[in-house]
Order: structure tokens, then C-alpha cells, then sequence
């Protein structure tokens, strides 16, 4: 065992180079690309045991392997570990907290970087396999204001019914759940005990299925929304307007370094030798590049900087389209709207920053709002004819759903008093 004090990079390449030559296991003088889940699994178990690296947490992360493909139906191979960074380990590892992550990541870097992994060997080797079955994954339901629940074990064919029954379990609430369960709502129920679930602007029905609306990977998030009730409270709160774009003076995703997964995502990226199709990047300046459905290349920071600016440039779009111009590219109308899933795929958001940017899409392309007091989505009826509403999830004080600030005007005049407010011209 050796400790942190000589665990230096020169002491790490000497154990890796050891390992390798004197090793009898099947990974011997295989590049790291090429192994198998069992490859994967016997070089974690010859690994150097550190003080920070323990023989325990060696089991602990090839338990996570099998407890990973259990979920997700599919093995860890060397491929997916093979250029794995932190949130990759933590993916691939589950229960895998940030720090070990990162200190297996880096294990892994180190294992290359001794000269052990000279890619020796082209031929690409796979476990016996079985029939797939349906994926199954993780699914983010978001409230209100930083408010996300995480519903496990989400399939394809799942009704949406059953989604919002376990949503409703895990926020508490079984009665309700129940009668989801059941389909005991009975007619003209107070529409604030059902809850509308939207994708992409669109309302989910409880009798269709999640496959119906794309909803396939954990990628989707799907937002709650609340029916806001008319207001006539003369309670006054001092909040201000809340900006969706903004970003938190302590958020690391505007500035952390972007880049394409192809790992991570393997089923929805493409590798292409297209030239970056708004900044020109080729293979000459070393900048990987995804293929898009119109066959435009696009790199991930490209991408990332292109919808910020779209969201930023008009307030009311909730989609966004090849920037190549439409005699330049190929591709047809309907490739050319690009996916939102892709988009954030090739991005590379954060779960903080998916959540916030399809909650952003979801109030453009449906109509809704977020409550300034809660965040909760919030849906205006049609038969209200008055700006003067008030969240029924969260019941505090009136709003304008013209401005979404505190309502100052009169009882039940159409003005809130707010300067500036849409409704005052």
C-alpha cells in the first residue's frame, strides 16, 4: 500500500507499467478503448491501493458497474471509461460521490498517460449479449423555483397517469396519487388538485404514453404546472421581476470549459469532419464537431453560445434552427429545426442548466408563467378575464400575469400600477 505523501505521477506510471507486465489478465496489452465490462472490472481490482483509493472502494465502484447496468441495461465498458471525466464516473458509477469521481477519473488519465494504454490492437471486443430490453432512467419533474424531483425507473411506455402518480408520492401527497392510480377524479373536481404536466410547451395526457411525446431518455424534463386562480388581495409584497436568463453570481457553468460526449451520449451524437458551421472549425484545429439532422457540424461551445444568443436575441422563440443559411444547407425544413434533446446534448448543460433552459422553452412554446413568488409554472383559464391573478400553489400575495410583479392598482381594475407594465398602454 502506498501513501498520499509518495503517490507522486512517476510512482503511479512505475505501478501501472509493473501491473502491465507482470500481469496475466485479460486486459493485458489491450488499449482501454477495446475492453470488455469483465476487462474493466479485473483492472480495477489490480489497481494500486492508496490511502484515497482503498481495496473497499475498489468493490464499492465494480458494485456501482453491475447496479449501472441493472437500471440502464447496458455495461460499462472501456470505451465509456476510456476519456470518462467527473460527472461521466458519477453517471457510470452510480452512488459515486463528486470527490471520488474525480479522483478515479484521474486515475484513469494516469493509467494512459504512463504509456500502458499504446492503443495495441484494433479489433473491438464485446461481451455475449442479450436481448435489450426497454431503457429505463431517471426522469426530472420540476415545481417550482429550484425545485426538481427525480423519478426513478421511468420506461418509454409509461403512462402518463402512472408519472404523475409517483409524482405525486414522492412529493407526499398519496391521496391524490391514488386517485390518479384509480381514475377516480370525479366531473367539475377543483381543477388545483389535478396536476398538468407539460414537454416542450405541450400539455401530457393521462392516456398516452411517454414514448407518444418523445419521452425517451433522461434528457426529457418535464415541467408541473398550476392554474392561477383571479386575484383581489391588497397585500403587497416587494419582490422584484424575475429574469429567466439570469444567471446565479455563483454559477461555474458560464465560464466551465464545453465539450462533446460521445460516450455519455452515444445513441444521440455523431462525430463529423463537417466544419464547424458558424465558426469554421475544422479537424486541423483539433475541435471535435457533432453531426446534426441537417448534416451541418457544430461544436459544443458553438452551440452553446448560439442558444444563448437565440433565447437572448427574441424573448418569444422556443425553437431553434440551422443558422446555416437555407441555399447553403442541405438539409430539409424539418432537419433543420433542430432537437431540443440535441441541442443540450451537444451543449454540454448541466442538469442546473437543462432544468432551467427547458423550463424557459416550456413557458414560451405553452403560454404559462412562473409564479415571481414560488416559481411554480403557472397556467392562466381562459374564461378569467382579469390580469389580477394569484398562484394556487403557493397562494401568496396577487400578481400581474401581464408584468409578474405585485399587483398595486385597484381591487378589479385592468391596470396593476406597475410602470411600464404591458397592460398601462
Amino acid at each position: 500500500q502506498i501513501t498520499d505523501k509518495f503517490s507522486s505521477q512517476f510512482l503511479f506510471t512505475q505501478l501501472f507499467k509493473q501491473l502491465v507486465v507482470q500481469s496475466s489478465m485479460s486486459f493485458k496489452g489491450k488499449a482501454m478503448h477495446t475492453w470488455t465490462s469483465g476487462m474493466v472490472k479485473e483492472w480495477i481490482s489490480a489497481l494500486p491501493v492508496t490511502e484515497n483509493f482503498t481495496t473497499s472502494g475498489k468493490q464499492k465502484l465494480i458494485a456501482a458497474m453491475d447496479a449501472y447496468k441493472e437500471t440502464s441495461n447496458s455495461s460499462v465498458t472501456g470505451e465509456d471509461i476510456d476519456d470518462a471525466d467527473t460527472d461521466d464516473i458519477q453517471l457510470l458509477f452510480p452512488g459515486t460521490d463528486k470527490i471520488n469521481a474525480k479522483r478515479f477519473a484521474k486515475l484513469i488519465q494516469s493509467y494512459k498517460q504512463a504509456g500502458v494504454d499504446d492503443n495495441i490492437g484494433n479489433g473491438e471486443e464485446h461481451e455475449p449479449g442479450s436481448i435489450q430490453s426497454e431503457p429505463v432512467f431517471t426522469l426530472n419533474v420540476h415545481g417550482g423555483k429550484s425545485q426538481s424531483c427525480a423519478i426513478k425507473s421511468v420506461s418509454p411506455s409509461m403512462m402518463v397517469a402512472d408519472l404523475k402518480r409517483l409524482y405525486l408520492i414522492e412529493q407526499g401527497n398519496e391521496i391524490n396519487a391514488n386517485k390518479y392510480a384509480k381514475s377516480k377524479w370525479a366531473p367539475g373536481q377543483a381543477e388545483k388538485e389535478k396536476l398538468t404536466l407539460y414537454y416542450n410547451g405541450e400539455p401530457l395526457q393521462n392516456d398516452k404514453r411517454l414514448s407518444d411525446y418523445g419521452i425517451v431518455s433522461p434528457l426529457c424534463q418535464i415541467h408541473v404546472t398550476y392554474r392561477v386562480q383571479g386575484g383581489s388581495d391588497d397585500e403587497k409584497f416587494g419582490l422584484h421581476k424575475e429574469k429567466e436568463l439570469e444567471y446565479d453570481s455563483d454559477d461555474g457553468d458560464v465560464f466551465r470549459k464545453r465539450r462533446l460526449r460521445f460516450k455519455k451520449y452515444k445513441n444521440l451524437l455523431k462525430r463529423t469532419n463537417a466544419a464547424d458551421c458558424i465558426m469554421g472549425y475544422t479537424n486541423v484545429d483539433n475541435v471535435d464537431r457533432a453531426e446534426m439532422p441537417c448534416g451541418c457540424g457544430i461544436a459544443s461551445y458553438t452551440m452553446w453560445r448560439y442558444m444563448i444568443s437565440i433565447f437572448e436575441k427574441d424573448l418569444k422563440t422556443a425553437k431553434i434552427y440551422c443558422p446555416t443559411p437555407r441555399k447553403i444547407c442541405k438539409g430539409t425544413d424539418k432537419q433543420r429545426e433542430w432537437d431540443w434533446k440535441l441541442v443540450f446534448a451537444v451543449a454540454d448543460l448541466s442538469q442546473k442548466e437543462i432544468s432551467k433552459y427547458s423550463k424557459v422553452i416550456n413557458n414560451r412554446a405553452s403560454g404559462c408563467k412562473s409564479c415571481p413568488h414560488c416559481g411554480a409554472v403557472s397556467q392562466r383559464p381562459d374564461d378569467l378575464r382579469i390580469w389580477r391573478v394569484r398562484c394556487a400553489q403557493c397562494n401568496k400575495a396577487d400578481w400581474c400575469w401581464l408584468c409578474r410583479r405585485p399587483w398595486k392598482g385597484s381591487s378589479w381594475g385592468a391596470i396593476c400600477g406597475n410602470k411600464n407594465c404591458k397592460g398601462d398602454s
